[in-house]
């Protein structure tokens, strides 16, 4: 991931997080609404999070292997739904050209 130099970084403990999913649980809204809780003010004028503030926030660590579990999961679910996107819009352009067809043979 990419950060601006003058933001703090964290480094995970290697045997006991798996950045995969730190990587995943970062990305759900609900961290989001726990780093906005973790900070003051409202838009533009809405404060840094400090890095005490970010180590106050607790998140579930569930052993290793689970959490490599999580990431499998959470992959597969990803690469389901980039499917059924590619599946739909293949509708989307099928359903109009075969009514098209349908309804022009029958007159």
């Amino acid at each position: 991931m990419c950060v601006s130099p003058e933001y703090r970084t964290f480094r995970c403990v290697s045997d006991e997080a798996a950045l995969a999913y730190i990587g995943e649980l970062v990305r759900t809204p609900w961290f989001w609404s726990l780093l906005q809780d973790a900070t003051r003010g409202v838009g533009a004028r809405r404060e840094r999070t400090r890095p005490e503030q970010f180590l106050n926030i607790e998140l579930p660590m569930p052993p290793e292997n689970m959490q490599r579990k999580v990431v499998e999961i959470l992959d597969r679910q990803s690469r389901l739904r980039s499917r059924h996107a590619t599946i739909r819009q293949a509708n989307d352009a099928l359903i109009p050209a075969t009514l098209e067809r349908v309804f022009s043979e029958a007159y």
